[in-house]
C-alpha cells in the first residue's frame, strides 16, 4: 500500500476519533476535568471501536472493521514501519477480503471510513445549528 495512503488513513482515523469525542462531550460527558484530561474510561489508547461503542454510534459490521483497522493506522501503520509490540503486528482478517496484512486496508474501506466521518460530522453539525 502506497505511503500516502498509509498517512491518509491516520489522518482519517484522527478525525474519526475527534468526531467521535465531540459526540461523547455532546451527550454531556467532560474528556477534561479542573484542566486535566480525563478521556473516555473504558477505551484504549486510540481504540476507535471502544470509543464508538462508549460514545453510543451504531455501526455496521463493514464500519466496524474499518473502524479497528484505522485504530492500527492511528497508533502506528500511518507513522512507523513496525509497531512499538510485536503482538500489535499480528494479521487482521477483513471479512470478505483475500489480504490480511495490518498495515493493509482496502480502497472500499476507505469509501466506508469517509461514509462514517460525514455521519458523524452531520451529527456535530446538527447540534451546532
Amino acid at each position: 500500500m502506497p505511503t500516502t495512503l498509509s498517512v491518509y488513513g491516520m489522518l482519517l482515523g484522527y478525525a474519526i476519533e475527534c468526531a467521535l469525542k465531540g459526540i461523547w462531550v455532546l451527550q454531556g460527558n467532560k474528556l477534561v476535568d479542573n484542566g486535566a484530561y480525563v478521556g473516555i474510561s473504558g477505551t484504549g489508547e486510540h481504540d476507535l471501536l471502544q470509543l464508538a461503542d462508549r460514545a453510543g454510534v451504531d455501526t455496521s459490521a463493514a464500519e466496524r472493521s474499518v473502524l479497528t483497522r484505522l485504530s492500527v493506522f492511528i497508533r502506528f501503520a500511518g507513522r512507523y514501519p513496525v509497531a512499538r509490540k510485536a503482538r500489535e503486528m499480528l494479521p487482521v482478517h477483513a471479512p470478505g477480503k483475500d489480504r490480511t496484512d495490518i498495515d493493509y486496508m482496502p480502497l472500499d474501506e476507505f469509501d466506508c471510513a469517509e461514509g462514517l466521518f460525514r455521519r458523524l460530522t452531520s451529527v456535530l453539525q446538527t447540534h451546532c445549528e
